[in-house]
């Protein structure tokens, strides 16, 4: 849908809506305020949609190998409802199951798949421990409990919970009362404690801890809920997009345009522009004016409340409540480096331990003993580089072999943890992290000196560059219990709506936080038709 423009001094579009970000949170809450009837325009500072969903031919020396620069997995937006909502499947989405979902592999050759199903998980474990086998479907209990209590009020309104998720979240919590304890100490304690409590195994304890640190620092307070993947994993499962993760946010586009939609991309926002307190247009990096009855700001809440709004919009508490959201605040945040390779990349060393018929191919892989993950973090914090950074890889092209060249791979490397803020810079840092980082891989990946094409690295800092993120923080908002709920971003900001009539936030910087799952959007948009509702 193309929109009217009026001629005046300064180009002008008119439309109830507009939703300031491209990536999968800003389409989704576009694409049920467009169902409802609504005019939306979207708009995106890259030539491309997705932000931290997006995927594509990045490597000049391999235009035929598909990149992921950030997420790769579908596994929380599988909980929220959205796919079927929006018709998705009929859109042209379509996810690849993978179970085993995740697999650590050990340095000595061993590994652990972690399947769907907890049991086989358990029987994974029994190889090298069976007293580890026995507490794991204990964990996976406690996880299963923490999910049902926890989820409903994951997918509603932190401020406006709906009674049907209130009376699930009572009901979750009266059938598990003789979990509450547990629940408790996982919520408040950290991820490293949390397993410390139950598992003695090497390896066990390594797996663990690796999966868990895709959520953040395992030694923080609160960050035992980074242990939720593993219970979502055996609930719900993981899902690879076909033909990459841009496939989502292609999905999320057609929906909106087929309900009237528009989305503008290669086009920055410059400022939201507020009268009386009223958030009513915004002024595009070329000069041109969207006028709307409100604004989605679907980007981080530190970008959308600290640099978009002018001077004066928010009043000095509420200002120095933005400038003190953290984002990366504990110095550590996640690298990214993917390589295009001529032909197919193979585990040998574990692949020929395994006793089953398991591809290692095919799953998420976690990389790095216990001490690797614990000083990965802890010299990240210091702004130091450690020599064995522990990461997560996958070989995207095993399970969908559409996304490079008839017999050739693409490998995805993410280091969960080097330092944010280098003491040296990541100008001078950059190479060295590189070198480490390959390394690492070629000690568990056969030749990929010999096979590699090129590759696409990215630092916190240009990660940052590239999405407009705050300090390069994927989640936007540090992942914590406080930074949780009605207390995400910051105590008065949780809730969607903001001290300036109109304007909304809708990300990952919002309740319920970071990941692949649009409820951020989905629950800000119906904050929106509220609001829309109230003033027409």
């Amino acid at each position: 849908m193309n929109l009217p423009m009026q001629s005046s001094a300064k180009s002008e579009i008119k439309t109830n809506v507009v939703v300031i970000g491209g990536g999968h949170n800003g389409l989704v809450g576009s694409c049920y305020l467009a169902k409802a009837g609504y005019k939306v325009v979207v708009v995106e500072a890259q030539k491309n949609i997705g932000g931290m969903t997006s995927s594509g031919p990045f490597i000049k020396s391999a235009p035929d190998h598909i990149i992921h620069p950030c997420a790769v997995d579908t596994i929380f937006i599988r909980t929220s409802g959205i796919i079927d909502d929006l018709d998705l499947k009929n859109h042209g989405f379509s996810t690849i199951d993978t179970d085993p979902s995740f697999a650590y592999l050990a340095p000595d050759g061993e590994s652990i798949a972690f399947w769907r199903d907890p049991v086989k998980t358990a029987d994974e474990i029994r190889r090298y421990s069976p007293s580890d086998a026995k507490a794991y479907l204990e964990f996976a209990d406690t996880l299963e409990a923490l999910l049902s209590v926890a989820l409903p009020m994951m997918r509603t309104d932190s401020r406006r919970p709906s009674f049907k998720d209130i009376f699930s979240t009572i009901r979750s919590s009266i059938s598990n009362r003789r979990r509450l304890g547990e629940i408790g100490a996982l919520a408040l304690g950290s991820a490293d404690q949390a397993v410390a409590e139950c598992f003695d195994h090497p390896l066990v304890v390594s797996a663990l801890l690796g999966l868990a640190g895709g959520a953040g620092p395992i030694d923080a307070d609160g960050s035992g809920l980074g242990h939720i993947i593993a219970a979502l994993l055996h609930k719900v499962g993981v899902g690879r997009p076909v033909g990459g993760m841009q496939s989502l946010s292609d999905s999320l586009k057609r929906c909106l345009c087929k309900d009237g939609g528009t989305v503008l991309t290669g086009t920055p926002v410059e400022e939201i522009l507020v009268a009386k307190g009223q958030a009513e247009e915004v002024r595009l990096a070329d000069g041109r004016i969207i006028r709307a009855d409100c604004v989605l700001a679907a980007c981080d809440p530190r970008t959308a409340l600290g640099r978009l709004l002018p001077d004066g919009a928010l009043d000095k508490r509420m200002k120095a409540r933005v400038e003190h959201i953290p984002a990366n605040a504990r110095g550590a945040a996640p690298m990214k480096i993917d390589l295009a390779l001529r032909g197919r990349v193979e585990i040998s060393k574990h692949q020929k331990l395994r006793k089953d018929n398991v591809d290692l191919r095919k799953p998420a892989l976690l990389i790095g003993t216990a001490e690797d993950i614990r000083s990965s973090f802890t010299s990240s914090i210091r702004g130091e580089l450690t020599p064995d950074l522990y990461f997560w890889a996958a070989i995207l092209t095993a399970c969908d072999p559409t996304q490079a060249p008839f017999g050739q791979d693409v490998l995805y490397l993410y280091p969960p943890a080097v330092p944010a803020y280098p003491a040296e810079g990541w100008q001078v840092l950059r190479e060295k992290a590189e070198n480490i980082i390959i390394s690492g891989a070629s000690s568990y990946f056969d030749n990929l000196d010999s096979l590699e094409i090129g590759r696409w690295v990215e630092t916190p800092v240009d990660l940052g560059a590239r999405t407009g993120a705050f300090n390069g923080c994927v989640t936007h908002v540090d992942f914590a219990l406080l930074r949780s709920g009605p207390l995400r971003p910051a105590w008065g900001l949780g809730g969607y709506e903001t001290p300036v009539k109109g304007l909304f936030l809708g990300a990952a910087g919002s309740h319920p936080g970071g990941g692949v799952s649009g409820i951020p959007g989905k629950l800000a948009s119906v904050r929106m038709r509220r609001y829309l509702d109230r003033i027409s």
